[in-house]
């Protein structure tokens, strides 16, 4: 019995191997498109980047907390979201190379958003807080609100909403919401209001900040 033995040279690989690396959310911004309106109408934008090349970007998803809202295949890394003026949002983008490595951003939370509107932004102001600051209790006064529904939530600066008053109708000119921090036993700081004033389709919507200091 004759065994035939077949034989195999085989090159050697010459240079060095480079493991895919992970792409990187390096920004995300969040952009109001509307002013006036009881809902959010957002651009949400990620800046990304592969080390390996930019090119081998495959997309970038976005989320809400748990739930998708949209995702985006070129570059730029973006999608329109409507969400409700009183939501609190914990936005999130997570990009993809195309071998399948990932990587997700930091939490954008609505706070972050409400703390970068500039006053220009803000139309004729129908809501007058005060003290502020206050090292007790703040008055957020309406006016101009006549059998108007007026709705007010209050957010730490971690996007947390610690105080949310129920949508009521105003039967005056003028109608008084009341906050006292130290009641919940709410930490000295910045704080974020956000306020909707609805008479049938016309909407008017404030936000600003607040700052609860005991001494």
């Amino acid at each position: 019995f004759n065994a035939v033995v077949y034989g195999f040279l085989c090159d050697t690989v010459k240079g060095t191997y480079l493991a895919n690396q992970r792409p990187t959310v390096d920004k995300m911004t969040v952009k109001k498109t509307n002013l006036d309106k009881a809902t959010d109408e957002l651009i949400i934008e990620a800046t990304v980047s592969d080390p390996d090349a930019d090119s081998r970007i495959y997309k970038v998803e976005f989320f809400d907390s748990w739930h998708k809202i949209g995702e985006a295949f070129e570059a730029p890394f973006k999608i329109n979201w409507t969400c409700s003026g009183t939501h609190d949002f914990d936005l999130t983008a997570k990009v993809y190379d195309e071998l399948g490595a990932t990587n997700k951003s930091l939490i954008l939370k609505r706070a972050s958003l409400i703390t970068a509107i500039n006053d220009y932004e803000k139309g004729k102001p129908q809501l007058n807080v005060f003290p502020n600051p206050s090292n007790g209790q703040f008055n957020f006064q309406f006016l101009h609100v006549d059998n108007r529904s007026i709705q007010l939530s209050i957010f730490n600066t971690e996007g947390k909403m610690v105080r949310k008053f129920k949508a009521q109708l105003s039967a005056n000119s003028s109608s008084l919401l009341t906050w006292n921090p130290e009641k919940q036993h709410s930490p000295e700081g910045l704080y974020v209001y956000h306020s909707t004033i609805t008479s049938g389709k016309e909407v008017t919507r404030e936000e600003g900040k607040i700052v609860y200091q005991k001494e």
